[in-house]
């Protein structure tokens, strides 16, 4: 057998265990605490079962496929790795945009997105990409140029809304700061600490 399948068998199972245990501790977390339950943890529980199916479904596949390769196998392989980067795609879209609504919408966010309605939006991203999906079964060319296309479109909107994300919470640092001048040297001292930590959280949520 080649080395370098071997390798991919290899790296694939080690990602395999590390994605179900990583998501099976982030699913415990927030389905047992009750003041972690809200639209974004929804959106979050939804990317994190999304990575489970790639944990448990699609990577013993891939590594079967290339163990065995197969056409029947291959196909099928496909077909759930583009239903798995669909979802994935789409909730980390969706997950953005509810960000900047709470940002920009702070006042009408919790009657804008609700529990129920993110749960909706969920289980609606899950079932458009099982339908872009099974193109695949139709055409194989034109199922790749519908998963490129929806990989830019997430891609733009995500960063599109980051970047107004940054520059929103630029503008409240400028006015909190145009506020806080009379203010104590040492509580002045604390409110950059805050924002830095305040950045350092926004950097690594959109990464």
């Amino acid at each position: 057998m080649d080395n370098f399948v071997v390798t991919i068998c290899l790296l694939n199972g080690l990602l395999m265990l590390l994605t179900i245990m990583g998501n099976v501790l982030v699913l415990t977390a927030m389905l047992t605490t009750p003041s972690l339950r809200s639209p974004s943890t929804i959106f979050l529980c939804g990317l994190a079962v999304s990575d489970l199916l790639v944990g448990f479904v699609v990577k013993p596949i891939y590594i079967g496929f290339r163990l065995n390769p197969g056409p029947e196998l291959e196909h099928l392989a496909y077909i759930l790795v583009s239903f798995a980067c669909s979802v994935s795609f789409c909730t980390m879209t969706a997950i953005s945009v509810d960000r900047f609504m709470a940002l920009y919408f702070h006042l009408r966010y919790p009657d804008m997105m609700t529990n129920k309605r993110a749960v909706n939006i969920s289980l609606s991203l899950w079932f458009l990409a099982c339908t872009t999906s099974c193109i695949r079964l139709w055409n194989v060319t034109y199922a790749k140029l519908v998963m490129a296309l929806g990989i830019a479109i997430c891609l733009m909107i995500s960063t599109l809304l980051y970047i107004e994300i940054y520059q929103i919470a630029r503008k409240h640092q400028l006015q909190i700061q145009i506020q806080q001048q009379p203010i104590m040297q040492t509580e002045t001292v604390d409110h950059k600490q805050n924002l830095t930590r305040w950045k350092r959280s926004a950097l690594n949520t959109s990464i």
